[in-house]
């Protein structure tokens, strides 16, 4: 029996080890951190001996990527076939999949859709880019009567090719990860393979909008368009609340028609759904001034978002890692918003070059300074809003993270 190689042992790899090492196959594992290897795993010391006399097989982590990789570039010039965790679970899952994708508000709506399965007492598991890993997952429950939510990163969906999705939502479309995709057109692609793993007789959940923005980005996904059903979002429910995009719900009561969910039940999950931390949540009044942490918000089009939904006046934090900034778009946005801008980060210099003619703007390195300075300028009736555009990494390790940290220096002062 030939070998498989995970590269990357955080829990994405872990969990396709272990899953792998239940359907009997011989692991072995590495990781550029070897400390994260925990447990009695067979480790690759030789990267020469990756050969197709060997293995054949190669499944990576999400954050492993397979252009800058040379063992990734090794096993596809061997002809070994190299696959992502999420599509080595989706070739042994057995219950329906959900599978979720998009821009912004994937995560939302997956949790929404646990929230009302629960609520309905629909047998369910949420898994992927959210909860648990998908092998992990299949670990602890394999059930064809199982609904399975899957949240799905354009990291997951590079190697997804199995037709294993019975109903497939794409939330929104917008620049995102050009630092890993290289171009908008790639990153368009890697989300496009969603489409190319539904069923033949499944459906997709998409709006005309995103629809088309994405085709406009890769022409290359019309026939994938084509292949695929494409549910009615015509007869869905309009409804405004929670500082939720419209397209949330137009997406969420469509799903629930087509599952024969109630209105009236649909509406009450609305109703009792509690919206995750970190997406224009409100921290706290002090001084007259209204704080909202909006930390997930790692790129423009979530900016934009939060920009039309205030209508007092704003001091925005902006900055952190660039993922690579649309900076006219910003410029246009947050001028017309008519912001006072805090500045920070590895982004901050481009950010404060970009607007400091249209706004006032303040630069900061750190962002514990840019949200003290955000304390200092604001002032009663003001909204202070961190809705960044830009990924933590440069000062976090996650979005959740850095807004923790805002609210903590928030509630601090309020303190003090």
């Amino acid at each position: 029996m030939k070998k498989v190689l995970v590269v990357g042992m955080g829990e994405s790899g872990k969990g396709a080890a272990l899953w792998l090492r239940s359907l009997g196959r011989q692991v072995l594992v590495c990781d550029s951190n070897p400390d994260k290897i925990k447990g009695d795993w067979n480790l690759l010391s030789d990267p020469t001996s990756l050969t197709s006399k060997a293995f054949d097989q190669v499944v990576i982590s999400p954050g492993i990527e397979p252009s800058s990789n040379a063992l990734i570039k090794k096993a596809y010039k061997e002809g070994i076939e190299v696959i992502g965790e999420l599509e080595l679970a989706l070739r042994s899952i057995r219950g329906p999949v959900i599978a979720i994708t998009g821009t912004n508000g994937k995560t939302t709506l997956a949790l929404f859709l646990a929230h009302l399965f629960k609520q309905e007492g629909v047998d369910h598991t949420l898994m992927g880019n959210i909860g648990n890993s998908a092998c992990y997952s299949l670990l602890k429950s394999n059930n064809p009567n199982t609904l399975n939510i899957i949240e799905m990163s354009s990291f997951q969906l590079e190697t997804v090719k199995t037709r294993s999705i019975d109903l497939g939502i794409i939330t929104s479309f917008a620049p995102d990860h050009l630092d890993r995709h290289g171009s908008f057109e790639s990153y368009a692609r890697a989300k496009g393979n969603l489409l190319k793993a539904i069923k033949e007789e499944g459906l997709l959940f998409i709006s005309s909008s995103v629809k088309k923005r994405m085709l406009e980005s890769d022409a290359g996904l019309k026939s994938a368009f084509e292949r695929v059903v494409t549910a009615d979002l015509e007869k869905a429910k309009p409804y405004a609340n929670m500082a939720l995009p419209s397209s949330f719900f137009s997406l969420s009561h469509a799903i629930a028609m087509h599952l024969n969910i109630r209105d009236q039940a649909w509406e009450n999950g609305v109703h009792t759904f509690e919206k995750p931390r970190h997406r224009l949540e409100f921290v706290l009044e002090h001084r007259g001034i209204e704080f909202y942490n909006d930390s997930k918000a790692t790129n423009e089009e979530a900016l934009f978002f939060a920009l039309s939904y205030f209508t007092k006046p704003l001091v925005l934090l902006l900055g952190g890692a660039s993922k690579g900034l649309d900076l006219e778009k910003i410029r246009e946005r947050v001028a017309k918003s008519g912001s006072r801008v805090i500045v920070y980060g590895e982004a901050g210099q481009e950010l404060y070059t970009a607007l400091k003619e249209t706004n006032s703007v303040f630069l900061t390195h750190l962002f514990k300074d840019a949200v003290e300075k955000s304390l200092e300028i604001g002032k009663k009736g003001d909204i202070v809003l961190l809705s960044p555009a830009c990924t933590s990494w440069d000062q976090f390790s996650r979005f959740e993270q850095r807004g923790d940290c805002f609210k903590k220096i928030i509630e601090e002062s309020r303190r003090s």
